[in-house]
Formats: C-alpha cells, structure tokens, sequence
C-alpha cells in the first residue's frame, strides 16, 4: 500500500519544496535542498512519518527590529562567532554597555561563515534587539585564489602576490566576476536575516603596480575608476533586491587626508555618496611618526581621529559632497595601553567633529571589556 502512495508523497513534497524555495532564507533553501535528496534517495524506507519529516517547514520569520540612529558595533570574527561560549559572553557583555550592534565577518579572508549555525545567531540577536551587521572582505581572499588563480594578482614571476609570507593573496579588483560573486555572498547574508552589509579591503594591494600582474585590470585606468564601478555594481545588484539595506564600506583613514586616491583605488570624495555609510579605520596607532606633529600618534586618540574627520569633511565641502561617517575605533594595545579613557576620548572626537552616526570597535582578539563602553 506504501508503495503505491509513495509517488503520490514524493509529488507532494516537490510541490511543498518549491514553494518553499520562493519564500525561505538562503540557509534554509540548501537545507531544503538536502532534504530533498534524502526524500529520493530513501524511497525504500517504509515509515511514512519519517517521509513526512523531511518535508520542508516554513521557519519562524524574523523578528522585525529598528535600525539604530547612531549604531555602535562590536566586530566579531567568524570564528568567534561559530563558537557557543565565545559569543555568548559578547552577547552577555553587550546590555552592559552602549553598543548595540554586531559587526560580524561572513566572509573573511580565509572562507564563508554562511551557515546554519549562523543564521541561529541572527535569528539571536534579532530576538535581543541587536542590529546584524555583516562584514565582508572582497579582494583579500585566500580561499577564491585558490580555486580561481585566473582571477588572482601575481608577481611578475607568475606566483600569487602577497605582500609578505604572512599576508594574504588578492583577488584582481577589475574582475567583475569577483564581483558577482561577492555580490551573492551579499544577498545570501541579507535572506539569512542581516540588515546591513559592510564590505571591507574594497581596493587595491598597497603595493608597487609595476610589480604585479593582473588578470584583467588595464592599468590605463585610474585605479579609482575601477573601486568606483565597483561601489556603483554593488549598489545596483543589492539596492534592485532589497532596497532598504544599508551598505558601509570600510576605508583607509588616510585618503581623508589625501586628495589622490593613495594607490589603492580609493578617492574619499569620489566614495562617500557611493555608499549609505563610510567607515574610516581610524586606528591612532597606525599612524606615522610626525603626523598632526606627534612623535606617538597612538597616545593622543582624540586628536588624531578629530582632525582626520574635520579634514576630511573640509576635503567634501570643496566638492559640495556630504556623507554619513561611522569611524572604526582603535580598541587593542599597540603603540600605547587602550584603557577607557582612551577608547572614550575616540568617541568624543567623532561627536567634536560632528558625526552622530556612531562608530564600531575594532579588537581582534573579541575581548570587550564592558567598563570601556558605559551607557550613556
């Protein structure tokens, strides 16, 4: 009898798939997938509830949240974020503090962190009220190198660039295959439940260009033409779907200074109305000796970001431009001790110098000390 209703049962689980398909997040549509295979290839099992199981179920939508008017964010790593314990005491350090967002990496350097056990965490800090903010490193990427060394900068001995034997390898900035397919690592981190997406190393190797080879870029063009198009593709294929997603895109401090676009194909004034928001690394300690007339940088905080941003702004005032700016800020020990007069003096020259749109906390390690970040 099973048998005979088992066509039947396999038609009626296609048609629930499909269906689901149009309306599930992206880690749900592989799992239906997989589901699926299970359903045909288990065809001889004879307990009907077992069929039933594997047909797909509409999750629970999304809590609906507000975004922010001034966010502050905490980065996490993927690997951080992956593990139970390491992310339940960022998510138990969070209501003890101002911050109430979450900068976390789905794709890094080294591979994607779209998953499951990912979208278990959106659905978390939604249900917290914590914005999700998804952090993606497009042209640095170890992972896409090697399985596509046609798209890959290399030296000009034919081996894949990287700047030591430390660093990573880079992906040619002028492919806009590498494009689309940063772009689907977008969209897919926007159905799993992300409300906003920050794209991070959107520029060139900082690096001689006449010691490297690329695959496709025509050093005939300014390199801030190609970051351009770029920013102009990204908002194209992601603003079409989901036109209420914010797109940040990280920048080196330094351009704000400059009026060139410091050979990594990033001109501020050209970038700053191409994005919802732009993020300056505003990190004192990478600063050089005798910048703003200072032997250390890294131990005067707060007039190392103010003026970065008040020049900056006085760099978009000549072109008549305007820009939401969201620093990140400088949260480890290198160049001097960052305690919480440190990190605050950092939030005070963002306000000082205008900008109420927050900032986010850049410490590698994830270690957050809530008495940095009181509520205010």
């Amino acid at each position: 009898m099973f048998r005979r209703l088992l066509p039947i049962i396999i038609i009626i689980a296609s048609l629930s798939f499909f269906y689901y398909l149009k309306t599930a997040g992206f880690v749900e549509k592989i799992k239906a997938i997989e589901n699926l295979k299970s359903l045909t290839f288990k065809i001889d099992n004879s307990k009907a509830k077992e069929i039933k199981k594997m047909v797909p179920v509409a999750p629970k939508p999304l809590k609906i949240i507000d975004r922010p008017k001034s966010v502050k964010a905490f980065y996490v790593t993927g690997s951080v974020a992956m593990t139970k314990k390491l992310i339940s005491k960022i998510l138990d350090t969070v209501p003890k503090t101002e911050i109430n967002s979450l900068v976390i990496n789905v794709k890094d350097e080294s591979g994607s962190y779209l998953n499951q056990n990912m979208a278990n965490l959106v659905r978390e800090l939604r249900e917290r009220n914590i914005y999700p903010i998804a952090r993606i490193a497009v042209f640095q990427d170890n992972r896409l190198t090697k399985l596509r060394p046609d798209l890959t900068v290399k030296k000009l001995d034919g081996t894949p660039y990287s700047k030591n034997a430390h660093s990573y390898f880079w992906i040619d900035p002028a492919s806009t295959e590498a494009w689309d397919i940063n772009a689907e690592f977008a969209l897919a981190a926007i159905e799993m439940g992300f409300m906003e997406i920050n794209f991070d190393y959107i520029r060139f190797p900082d690096y001689d260009h006449t010691l490297l080879k690329y695959p496709f870029y025509d050093k005939t063009e300014l390199r801030s033409s190609v970051i351009n198009r770029f920013a102009d593709f990204m908002n194209k294929r992601i603003k079409g779907k989901y036109p209420d997603t914010i797109i940040s895109a990280d920048i080196f401090a330094y351009v704000l200074l400059r009026n060139d676009d410091q050979g990594i194909g990033q001109l501020f004034t050209d970038l700053a109305n191409r994005f919802d928001v732009i993020a300056p690394m505003i990190y004192p300690s990478h600063y050089s000796k005798g910048n703003f007339n200072f032997d250390n940088p890294a131990d005067h905080p707060y007039e190392v970001i103010y003026q970065t941003l008040t020049q900056g702004k006085a760099a978009l005032d000549v072109v008549g431009k305007t820009a939401k700016i969201r620093p990140w800020i400088q949260d480890f020990n290198l160049g001097a001790t960052y305690d919480k007069a440190k990190i605050q003096a950092q939030i005070k020259a963002i306000k000082d110098a205008g900008y109420n749109d927050g900032y986010m906390v850049w410490n590698p390690n994830n270690n957050y000390d809530p008495l940095k970040f009181p509520k205010q």
